[in-house]
């Protein structure tokens, strides 16, 4: 699996590179997360991404898209023209996703705080409909700012949604947060604080772990992650227009 990340890691450069525009360095503290879940942990039938018999993967903190972007093309539900057709004009992939656009998006994101919601509100329907789909809702650090993460928090613990699986891209954007994980268990959530958060056999291992509650997984990753120019400066490449020079260090970083 690291090789084909390694590539998805050059190919959000070419893209970014191309478009000249992306969120690079969120993109790539995502990239482990996002392929174990989707190559490890989901039911996901990649020729119908959009089956009623799929789980649900929501990037709540959708200015990571490229992320999901690229292992929805290594996965065949993207076409490499439409890939690299990235924030064009006519393009179906913006910066944030599109669930009316993007095969395989159940929820159209970017406005930071309403994935967890959402993702709540899902999985209780599955719930009333006895269905085993899970859901799984990918936040920022940052995001957990906004006061309906706790909200949703609030309630999926009281409506106890043992369906429902939270991950915290923890990549230090925000240095002021308390501590997560205390606070989801004080919301009434299983925690699990998984401290190397690119390690894909620890990734997968939380991810597996049998829960009775809503699982809150918080997974403390590297902004820019993959790329020393990028792990040097992260708030500098959150959104950054890659010029000539950078473009070729990546490159040759990442071959």
């Amino acid at each position: 699996m690291m090789n084909s990340i390694n590539k998805q890691r050059k190919d959000i450069v070419e893209v970014a590179y191309r478009a000249k525009q992306g969120h690079l360095s969120s993109s790539m503290s995502v990239l482990e997360i996002l392929n174990v879940l989707y190559k490890r942990i989901i039911t996901f039938d990649s020729a119908d991404p959009d089956s009623i018999n799929n789980d649900k993967v929501i990037l709540s903190k959708g200015h990571a898209a490229l992320a999901q972007y690229a292992i929805l093309h290594e996965l065949g539900v993207i076409t490499k023209e439409q890939f690299f057709s990235y924030s064009k004009f006519d393009s179906m992939l913006g910066e944030h996703p599109d669930r009316n656009k993007v095969p395989g998006i159940c929820v159209s994101t970017g406005s930071l705080g309403h994935g967890l919601p959402n993702g709540v509100g899902i999985a209780a329907g599955y719930k009333a409909q006895s269905m085993k789909n899970k859901v799984y809702v990918i936040i920022g650090d940052g995001e957990a700012n906004e006061g309906t993460v706790w909200e949703a928090a609030a309630v999926a613990a009281q409506l106890e949604l043992d369906n429902l699986v939270c991950v915290a891209d923890d990549n230090n954007s925000a240095s002021h947060m308390p501590d997560l994980g205390d606070k989801f268990s004080a919301f009434g959530w299983d925690v699990i604080n998984l401290k190397q958060g690119h390690d894909l056999e620890l990734i997968e291992k939380a991810l597996s772990t049998e829960h009775h509650r809503p699982l809150f997984v918080w997974a403390h990753t590297i902004k820019g992650y993959g790329c020393k120019i990028m792990e040097n400066d992260p708030e500098g490449w959150h959104h950054h227009v890659i010029s000539e020079s950078e473009y070729n260090q990546l490159m040759e970083e990442l071959s």
